[in-house]
């Protein structure tokens, strides 16, 4: 939908706690997509976001579960 308002979207993209480090350091942000509820209650007990809003949510905030995928490259010295 068109309605000739400038939108800008920068993202950042690193681990949920270096995330969290840079919210608690001032960085701005409107969303932040952490993986730990733990990097929650940090922006929490810092008084960034509401006491456990995110249980307020559909799924009480969690979309998706991250599997790990662990890539090795042929020849590993550790034999991995």
């Amino acid at each position: 939908m068109h309605t000739g308002e400038h939108l800008e979207i920068i993202s950042s993209f690193s681990g949920s706690g270096t995330i969290t480090n840079q919210l608690l350091m001032g960085v701005p942000a409107e969303f932040a997509l952490l993986s730990l509820e733990l990097d929650a209650q940090r922006l929490s007990d810092s008084q960034l976001v509401a006491n456990e809003s995110w249980h307020q949510l559909p799924c009480k905030g969690v979309l998706n579960r991250t599997p790990l995928v662990l890539l090795v490259r042929s020849g590993s010295p550790n034999h991995v």
